[in-house]
């Protein structure tokens, strides 16, 4: 006597294949301190404003470079096969940020000197952000200036942090 699977059963495993398919596209995972709270975030189009958690591709000389030193994976999501970053929106169009240059690093923590960085006031353009990170070793716009709005892949809201 053959046993066929049940209707039940074959629909489950659809709903598991089809969520671990689509988990990729509707949540994330943070998995450095170094811009937010480690955690499961849910990505989502909400509009930009400053203040809003983003994940974002890196224009491609600054994904490669981060890439070559491991700030982030070279194989994900963004165009160029990087990983996207997840920053705060510290800047839009049209405000000025000030960047301390206290606050600039001048090596990274494995003692490799920073090639470029942008302390000072700056005007934000139109079309761009300013992206900040939370920690003082952060990777963000000191280092690479503002990046397009257009490279933002999605706005985060937190679902579970720790």
């Amino acid at each position: 006597m053959s046993r066929r699977p049940s209707t039940r059963r074959l629909l489950s495993l659809a709903g598991i294949a089809g969520a671990l398919f689509l988990t990729p596209h509707f949540f994330i995972v943070n998995r450095t301190l170094s811009s937010a709270a480690l955690g499961i975030y849910l990505r989502t189009h909400a509009a930009l404003r400053r203040g809003e958690l983003v994940e974002v591709c890196l224009p491609h000389a600054m994904a490669l470079f981060a890439a070559s030193r491991a700030y982030i994976r070279s194989s994900g999501r963004c165009a160029d096969n990087t990983e996207p970053v997840i920053k705060e929106i510290g800047g839009m169009p049209g405000d000025e940020v000030y960047v301390d240059p206290a606050s600039i690093l001048a090596a990274d923590r494995g003692g490799r000197p920073m090639r470029r960085s942008f302390p000072g006031r700056h005007h934000i353009q139109p079309g761009q952000i300013w992206l900040d990170g939370h920690a003082p070793n952060s990777f963000d716009s000191r280092y690479f200036s503002s990046v397009p709005m257009d490279n933002v892949q999605a706005v985060l809201r937190p679902i579970w942090t720790w």
